[in-house]
């Protein structure tokens, strides 16, 4: 449904005189997108991910027509962004992290949502109904009477999402759709977009968004950009799996022994690959971290902390996050 083909944009930031007053140079140019090469399959739920300045709006800009590419091209829906931009905005809808100005404050958020209809040609007869149903689905129909002006940040996104819903487009780009809403509200629409609009109807859809853990729970596949490029294209449990050496487990031990303490820790400076964190507690129970690489050495561990003088309360596994696999790309990257 989506392909980039070495994709690029320039940023010209400031400008300088040069030799006279009509004549003037950039100061300083700035890749937004490095020859980004991506492809998105049909009813893909695609994240992309990226600090701020990455190239993730730049990216959606770019793919919505907004925006001219300085090189390459991409194919939306089977059209060329540069030969038949018409028919790629026919395809599409657009959510953007910022857009509230569009709107007209003096009128009320039905009203705005009957100009949208029309601009992007809802049949006449269907117009009602339709506005009726994405009211609905982002939850303003009892505040739809009320002018834009009075609305909450929070509302304003709402019916920004229901303005992109309108026209029930195959193709959705969603630039931080969940941002300024309440963690209901948030969770709503998050169900909304996964299991409805994605798994339901089919739909593509691209959401870019700085919450991680959203990311991992809706997304099929996650790109991580960086200045622009391309670091790693992939399920978001294989992207975990980058750092797959940040697996623990935390053991919580009774009645132990400070002699018993100290060969326990003997044992695990002996085993490859393990480290382990022993903090003592007021009460008489102790925290056994143990970061492991194969899972096949812990026996050992497991085989000591089983004699009698241990009494094993709890055992817990943690898998490397999505945050924590983000920030090791990154900070690779700089």
């Amino acid at each position: 449904m989506i392909e980039t083909i070495d994709l690029t944009k320039i940023f010209n930031i400031g400008r300088k005189r040069v030799l006279s007053r009509q004549s003037y140079a950039a100061i300083q140019s700035v890749k937004a997108l490095d020859h980004v090469n991506l492809e998105v399959q049909q009813g893909e739920l695609f994240g992309l991910l990226g600090p701020n300045g990455a190239g993730k709006t730049t990216l959606i800009k770019v793919l919505s027509t907004l925006l001219i590419p300085d090189e390459g091209t991409a194919r939306v829906n089977g059209f060329d962004i540069m030969k038949d931009p018409s028919s790629v905005r026919n395809s599409i809808g657009t959510l953007f992290s910022v857009g509230d100005k569009s709107f007209f404050w003096r009128l009320n958020g039905r009203r705005n949502l009957e100009f949208y209809a029309s601009m992007y040609n809802v049949p006449r007869n269907k117009r009602r109904e339709r506005i009726q149903q994405v009211l609905e689905i982002v939850g303003l129909s009892q505040e739809s009477s009320l002018v834009y002006q009075r609305y909450s940040l929070g509302m304003k996104r709402k019916l920004m999402f229901a303005r992109t819903l309108l026209s029930d487009p195959p193709i959705l780009f969603l630039d931080e759709p969940t941002a300024n809403l309440d963690p209901i509200s948030a969770r709503s629409m998050r169900s909304y977009i996964k299991s409805k609009l994605n798994r339901e109807l089919g739909r593509t859809i691209i959401f870019t968004t700085h919450n991680l853990e959203e990311a991992s729970e809706l997304c099929d596949r996650i790109c991580v950009l960086h200045k622009g490029h391309v670091l790693v294209c992939d399920k978001p449990d294989a992207i975990k799996g980058i750092i797959k050496e940040r697996r623990s487990f935390e053991i919580t031990v009774k009645n132990v022994t400070a002699s018993r303490i100290e060969q326990l820790k003997q044992l695990i400076t002996e085993a490859a690959n393990i480290t382990c964190e022993i903090d003592r507690n007021n009460c008489d129970r102790h925290v056994v971290q143990l970061r492991v690489d194969d899972l096949d050495s812990l026996r050992a561990i497991f085989g000591f902390l089983s004699q009698d003088a241990f009494e094993i309360v709890d055992l817990s596994y943690k898998r490397p996050t999505l945050e924590e696999a983000f920030i090791y790309l990154i900070q690779k990257e700089d």
